[in-house]
């Protein structure tokens, strides 16, 4: 699945209240006219308009005979470089293992055992063959999560 989710330019404030002028943002908060902080350290300045794309992914396989499990997380983050657009990346991957407990030919679920000595049962997917599946195989989800942020100056 992937989603991108665009921001409306900021809006000046320029009625004839006390108020300073002020950025108005589409949720109706308001922030000082100027720089303004923005999403890890990007600097926004008036009228800037702001793309950002959320990608999430969901990859589950059987770990092969030998591969040695590799639970954990892992995060990237990455920066425009000097002199371009400012952007920015950031990414979270994590990496779960689980063994196969039980399998319900009939109602096409597959019960999973945790690490944390947890089972839990899932519908699996019509296209995946339950009958080729054995108990005490290992099963491997592994979680994507990323979002890049580019500002672009009018």
């Amino acid at each position: 699945m992937a989603e991108e989710i665009e921001w409306e330019e900021l809006e000046r404030n320029e009625d004839e209240s006390d108020e300073p002028n002020t950025i108005q943002h589409d949720d109706k908060k308001r922030t000082p006219p100027g720089l303004v902080g923005g999403p890890a350290g990007i600097h926004l300045l008036l009228d800037d308009q702001v793309k950002a794309t959320v990608v999430e992914q969901l990859v589950v396989f059987l770990r092969k005979d030998g591969t040695p499990p590799s639970d954990g997380q892992a995060t990237t983050v990455a920066l425009a470089p000097k002199g371009a657009k400012p952007g920015v990346l950031v990414a979270d991957t994590v990496e779960v293992t689980a063994k196969v407990k039980s399998i319900d030919l009939k109602r096409h679920k597959a019960t999973l055992q945790f690490s944390d000595g947890k089972s839990k049962t899932f519908a699996v997917r019509p296209d995946v063959d339950l009958t080729k599946a054995k108990l005490g195989e290992e099963v491997v989800m592994r979680t994507t999560e990323a979002l890049a942020i580019v500002v672009e100056r009018p």
